[in-house]
């Protein structure tokens, strides 16, 4: 997996230098990355043809992917930026979720509150009435 910078050739995988000072080859990157389950490969050059069409299953697992030396969040490579969207979209997405489950349940406890006092509300003077 780990080869010496002197035996790596550059202009067959090149390096990518991460944020935080950290360098790899593109394919070991694109491997870490998953890049193959997000774009469309030539298999004759193995070049990136196009984007995979996004299937929105959000799993429990964010896939936000980190520097495998010093666990940095690889956000600012250009080249992973649409991996990297994705990742942050479905964490915002959780959390809105949560949230938005959050205030529903209040919602429906003061609905179901209000409801009972009108109901108790309702019947005393239901029954006030029809004391002569």
């Amino acid at each position: 997996m780990f080869e010496k910078y002197e035996g790596i050739n550059v202009d067959e995988d090149p390096l990518v230098f991460l944020s935080c000072g950290h360098f790899y080859i593109v394919s070991s990157l694109d491997g870490t990355m998953e890049v193959k389950e997000h774009y469309n490969f030539d298999p004759s050059t193995d070049t990136i043809i196009s984007p995979r069409l996004s299937r929105r299953v959000m799993s429990s697992v964010t896939n936000l992917r980190e520097c495998s030396e010093c666990r940095i969040p690889l956000r600012d490579i250009h080249r992973y930026n649409r991996i990297v969207k994705r990742a942050l979209l479905d964490e915002s997405t959780k959390r809105f979720i949560v949230k938005a489950n959050s205030t529903y349940n209040k919602l429906v406890d003061a609905v179901q509150q209000r409801e009972t006092e009108l109901i108790a509300k309702f019947t005393k003077s239901m029954a006030t009435a029809e004391q002569p």
